[in-house]
């Protein structure tokens, strides 16, 4: 009966201390992203978990359909009102770059919703094109403004 107690006794503090391990007390081994570079970070608690060719410049693919989003979102009063025509410079200015594309042709009329979700669903750069002529004018006026918000969101 005493063996019985002390065996008990001895499991639960083994069980409570191999639960008491601190997570900053693990490290990740064997762990590797295919991306090109990597930064994970803890939301918590700020801790920089994993990085990978941090300083090395590179493109930021679909970071600018976000930035994208973002201002659409924040200049569309109406998602569903609002009309964006896409237009013949939208699509032919992607021509002979690999660019991703979702099949939009000239003169085709989307909602601003439905143009959102062409943009980051089906990771169309001609409607992010067309989104860009519609709310600044023209592409490089759009990246202007991308620019601007990307500083006021400290974003370097």
């Amino acid at each position: 009966m005493v063996k019985r107690i002390l065996a008990i006794i001895l499991c639960a503090i083994l069980s409570f201390t191999v639960f008491c391990v601190p997570s900053s007390a693990y490290k990740l081994s064997g762990f590797e992203v295919n991306a090109e570079g990597v930064l994970l970070a803890s939301l918590d608690t700020g801790d920089v978990l994993y990085t990978k060719n941090i300083d090395k410049r590179l493109y930021p693919a679909s970071l600018t359909k976000v930035m994208t989003a973002l201002l659409v979102l924040e200049n569309t009063p109406d998602l569903d009102s609002t009309v964006i025509t896409v237009s013949y410079e939208a699509i032919h200015m992607l021509d002979g770059t690999g660019s991703s594309v979702g099949g939009l042709k000239e003169g085709e009329q989307l909602t601003a919703r439905q143009a959102l979700y062409y943009l980051l669903m089906a990771s169309a750069n001609e409607c992010a094109n067309a989104l860009a002529e519609h709310y600044g004018g023209t592409v490089t006026e759009f990246v202007g403004k991308m620019n601007l918000k990307a500083q006021e969101l400290s974003m370097n």
